[in-house]
């Protein structure tokens, strides 16, 4: 073989490693295609490769240096700058810094766009949506993917179809359109195995679990969760591997399996202490409130869960966050503590369904728990029953029967 077929061979080998989820043995390769390099384009190629395996490792400082460098040859206005930047508004998303990646996802679709490079304009599409959705906007983010998987069909772009599935999935969880979402999410899995893009599955994993978790479908949710958690594992992309063991033990806590609910609460905590809290760690320390025992160490949870949230973080983090800190209140008698996480929980930069539909819930409640029995604490608790059986939201419609039952007692 000569120089130039190692360098083809070396690209396009480290292309298939990174898209069936072995960074290792990708950034091998990249490695190798940066050592041979004649040329500028060879060394853009070989950079802008080493940039989205160490994002999927995420290795953001030496990602972000990997584009600083593919920068300085990379040929200004067109696609390979389009490039660029939708890699860095990627790398942004997962330090938690929302208007950060809108800034350079904004940018990478204005030269894509230009450029007309069709996949490179789709994938910039999803990116800006990672970015609404990661600072509050998830109307806005729900309707960009549609926009991005409109135009992945329309030009037979299956990849970013596949990454883009589950991410509309886990917006219409969030917009109570959850069966609509289980749809999606199994739909996006489908395509995943079939294009055998292991990162994609593993998202699409975590949406069929988080889906399957607010219908009340545990048994669902807890296949879909383990399946994520060794396909995460084995990409080494730590923050979904945090995730979707957040998702296990919203299963486990459906089961009613706190001792295991706790088991991957704290085993998502190891690893979230040790890479970085921005990314779920707010919602990990409200979930293993949830299955304490002791009261100070739940309020020593959630203060430090709270905290976190005064810093770089992204939305979903935050919902969650007071989602399970809400539930704790309601869980263990602390009304004061439920009140105030159902007035967080709507401080939306966009209005959003579920959040308000957890909210009327828990307002109700902690009505009827404080004793109210007027007309007005009735027609509350029926407002919300009758809204969680419409959306189909099993698992928040107990305590509103049983409150029910109670008042008419």
């Amino acid at each position: 073989l000569n120089d130039v077929d190692r360098l083809a061979i070396a690209g396009a080998s480290g292309n298939v490693e990174l898209a069936l989820g072995d960074v290792t043995r990708a950034l091998g390769r990249f490695d190798v295609l940066r050592s041979l390099a004649t040329s500028d384009a060879d060394v853009f190629r070989a950079e802008i490769g080493r940039a989205s395996a160490l994002r999927t490792a995420n290795r953001w400082p030496d990602a972000l240096e990997a584009l600083d460098r593919a920068s300085e040859v990379a040929e200004r206005g067109g696609a390979a700058e389009a490039r660029i930047h939708q890699l860095r508004g990627g790398i942004e998303f997962a330090r938690g810094r929302p208007e950060a990646s809108r800034e350079a996802h904004e940018r990478a679709l204005e030269l894509a766009t230009r450029a007309s490079a069709t996949e490179l304009r789709a994938e910039a599409l999803s990116g800006l949506a990672d970015a609404h959705y990661g600072a509050g906007r998830l109307v806005s983010a729900a309707r960009t993917w549609e926009s991005c998987i409109a135009t992945a069909r329309a030009e037979g772009l299956l990849a970013v179809e596949a990454s883009s599935l589950p991410m509309l999935a886990i917006m219409k969880v969030f917009l109570d359109e959850p069966t609509r979402a289980r749809s999606l999410a199994t739909e996006a899995i489908t395509l995943a195995k079939a294009l055998s893009r292991t990162r994609s599955e593993a998202v699409a994993r975590g949406a069929a679990a988080l889906a399957a978790n607010v219908t009340g479908h545990f048994d669902e949710a807890l296949v879909h969760a383990l399946r994520g958690r060794e396909l995460t594992h084995r990409l080494k992309h730590v923050a979904f591997e945090e995730t979707v063991l957040f998702y296990e033990a919203q299963a486990h806590l459906g089961l009613a399996r706190h001792d295991d609910a706790r088991d991957a609460v704290d085993a998502g905590l190891v690893l979230a202490r040790a890479h970085g809290l921005q990314f779920v760690g707010a919602s990990l320390l409200a979930t293993r409130a949830r299955v304490s025992d002791d009261a100070d160490e739940r309020t020593a949870l959630l203060t430090e869960g709270e905290a976190l949230l005064a810093g770089p973080t992204l939305s979903f983090n935050r919902f969650w966050f007071w989602e399970n800190a809400l539930e704790a209140g309601l869980e263990r008698g602390d009304l004061e503590l439920a009140t105030r996480a159902a007035t967080e929980i709507v401080r939306t930069e966009e209005p959003l369904a579920r959040a308000q539909t957890l909210a009327d819930r828990a307002h109700a409640l902690v009505r009827h728990r404080r004793g109210a029995r007027d007309e007005v604490t009735r027609e509350a608790l029926e407002t919300a029953l009758r809204r969680c059986r419409q959306v189909g939201l099993v698992p928040l419609s107990a305590a509103l029967d049983d409150a029910l039952l109670a008042h008419a007692g």
